[in-house]
């Protein structure tokens, strides 16, 4: 009797859940939910993150866009990634921070740029203006983690 009693107890409990959960839409959530992390799980699978990642780094340190800087804008020895037109050169280096600073403050004094005021340097940052004639350049260093980015954007009056 007992037996049968628990069982009953128990059958109601089961119909009373499943009757509650079909009422709040439990069970077609759980369904979608489990629908998601399969989807999700199967994109993962055919996704190689690692693979992209690495690709997507090697691609980087490999471009070099072309172009030519004009004759007078220096350019390391060590750049990558590099870009050049009569209005912007722009190229990562190998070299610190602060000597791709010092090598622009020297190197563009000695093509003729003179260095004009308002020079802003902070951690990390240089912003350099210099002129030349009827022309401008402004030359940005950056520190980009283990590189420094170069951009000296040109401009004729």
């Amino acid at each position: 009797m007992k037996r049968r009693l628990f069982r009953a107890g128990w059958g109601v409990a089961v119909l009373a859940v499943t009757t509650l959960a079909c009422t709040c839409g439990l069970i077609s959530r759980l369904g979608q939910g489990v629908q998601t992390a399969q989807t999700a799980q199967a994109i993962v699978t055919q996704v190689d993150v690692d693979g992209l990642m690495l690709t997507a780094q090697a691609a980087a340190t490999e471009v070099n866009v072309g172009g030519e800087a004009p004759a007078d804008i220096p350019v390391m020895d060590d750049k990558q990634n590099f870009f050049g037109s009569a209005q912007l050169v722009s190229y990562t280096t190998s070299a610190s921070f602060e000597a791709t600073v010092k090598y622009y403050r020297e190197e563009m004094t000695r093509q003729g740029w003179e260095e004009a005021e308002g020079a802003m340097e902070i951690q990390g940052a240089s912003v350099v203006t210099y002129t030349k004639g009827d022309r401008t350049a402004v030359v940005t260093v950056t520190e980009t983690g283990a590189d420094t980015t170069v951009l000296v954007a040109l401009q004729t009056k």
